[in-house]
């Protein structure tokens, strides 16, 4: 079964002329990035900026990084997740907050404390900086739009600060 998360995502940029005016500076597919091969999921990166506020006088790169998307420090990041049926992310945090629309399909998002949420298509989320993973336990590709600002690491009562993790929990230090 085919859906619109098997179909390469068109990004449409605008900026401004020398003389202000509003202009389209490209139109085209935003390049899907297959890190774990192509029969499994694919990323796409829409814009990244180093910093916030944003400069709108600097143009939108067109030469994304191909890579797991990740939040630059005090930056931010649009980009998009597809994950097939039976693909699962390992437990992972980002030092971000994480806006995200599920657009198609139905992602299983699991917490590090074993709680488990069905989120499917048309819901949203705001992550804080969860150790979490994503299971597709459907039969439909999940695609997954993010914007990641980034924040301060998650501090504990006892000043413990809580790190990225990347494939799994970070062993304690």
């Amino acid at each position: 079964m085919s859906s619109s998360a098997d179909i390469e995502p068109r990004l449409v940029v605008t900026a401004h002329d020398q003389d202000g005016k509003s202009v389209f500076t490209s139109d085209g597919p935003a390049g899907l990035f297959h890190p774990f091969g192509p029969d499994s999921s694919s990323f796409a990166l829409f814009d990244t900026r180093p910093s916030v506020p944003v400069n709108n006088q600097v143009a939108v790169a067109e030469d994304k990084k191909q890579g797991l998307p990740r939040c630059p420090p005090g930056g931010v990041l649009f980009s998009i997740t597809n994950l097939k049926p039976g693909d699962k992310a390992p437990m992972h945090r980002t030092e971000s907050i994480d806006y995200a629309v599920v657009i198609s399909g139905e992602i299983v998002l699991g917490l590090d404390n074993g709680e488990e949420k069905l989120l499917r298509a048309g819901d949203y989320l705001i992550q804080g900086g969860a150790n979490h993973t994503w299971d597709n336990r459907g039969t439909e590709t999940c695609r997954i739009m993010f914007v990641m600002v980034s924040a301060d690491k998650v501090k504990l009562a006892d000043g413990t600060e809580l790190a990225a993790t990347v494939l799994g929990p970070k062993p304690p230090q």
